[in-house]
């Protein structure tokens, strides 16, 4: 069983931000592609003047920054298929003013105008980034159809097949697909993953430091859209605030998640350590909280964590 803590996304990030200013692209996608607000200090830690190449930001996530500071500011991780890295922070931020996009060890969306990336110390992410993500998205998109026709693909046979794809593309036929493990949990190979928006993204699986494009091994491919669907981001949010018995908790991860295709099970754990907010205080009052969310190993059924 692969457990998907709700709070993977904040340590990978940071992680990935400080393997880039050391030079290193890979990063793990065992996050999918979610949206999590996140104190930005490790990150912002890890950027200082480092930029990276246009190849590397355009097949990684965007930091969208509530405020033009980055040591002191909320920052949402987004992994989507939106080619304008601006407007899809906006959207996220639902922001109103101006914002600027900068070049940083990933690509950061801060408030601001002409000016401000400089101020951070980094670069304005320039017109070379649009073209970058093009080619990126072009990619993802064939990609995306070849993994469409099976629910979960034999590793060793996708990467085949994307090798013949990129073979065939001028802008990639100098990448090589390579099946990784132990970068994810589960029988069935992936590229895309889901971007919790209701899309698919290979942000953080092309390596163009190494020419690589990785296999991944995960749950199948309609598990993992489940997993990270808008639905279930908010699940474990929901039943704290609904501060529900044991039986209440289940029920609503059932009613979530479960399915003949998609067999739950549930487990309940006395939780004697520190948990995140809004979660730990709603178990000091006696409530049941879903603090996790994974999947089986066969790659279709759905484990359930419950904390009393």
């Amino acid at each position: 069983m692969s457990e998907i803590p709700f709070v993977k996304a904040l340590g990978d990030e940071i992680e990935r931000a400080a393997r880039r200013r050391r030079g290193r692209v890979r990063r793990r996608i065992a996050f999918g592609a979610v949206t999590f607000a996140i104190a930005a200090s490790g990150v912002a830690a890890a950027s200082g003047v480092f930029s990276a190449s246009p190849d590397e930001l355009a097949t990684s996530g965007i930091g969208c920054y509530e405020k033009a500071d980055l040591e002191h500011s909320n920052v949402t991780v987004l992994a989507v298929d939106a080619p304008d890295p601006v407007a899809a922070c906006r959207t996220a931020l639902n922001a109103r003013g101006p914002l600027v996009g900068c070049a940083g060890p990933a690509v950061i969306v801060v408030p601001g105008g002409p000016g401000t990336c400089e101020k951070l110390r980094l670069r304005p992410l320039g017109p070379e980034y649009a073209a970058a993500r093009a080619k990126v998205l072009r990619l993802q998109g064939r990609i995306a159809a070849i993994e469409a026709e099976h629910d979960c693909w034999k590793p060793d046979e996708l990467a085949a097949r994307v090798q013949t794809l990129l073979d065939r593309m001028p802008a990639w036929r100098a990448y090589r697909t390579r099946v990784a493990d132990p970068m994810g949990d589960g029988p069935c190979g992936t590229i895309t993953h889901s971007d919790g928006q209701g899309g698919r993204s290979i942000d953080g699986v092309v390596n163009p430091g190494e020419h690589e494009v990785i296999v991944i091994l995960g749950p199948a491919r309609s598990t993992d859209d489940l997993l990270y669907g808008p639905r279930l981001l908010g699940l474990a949010q929901e039943s704290a605030e609904r501060c529900l018995d044991d039986a209440g908790a289940e029920a609503l991860a059932r009613a979530a998640v479960g399915s003949a295709e998609h067999p739950v099970t549930v487990a309940f754990e006395h939780f004697d350590g520190e948990s995140v907010e809004p979660l730990q205080s709603r178990l000091d009052e006696g409530c049941s909280v879903i603090a996790g969310i994974g999947t089986t190993d066969d790659g279709y059924g759905i484990h359930v964590t419950i904390r009393h």
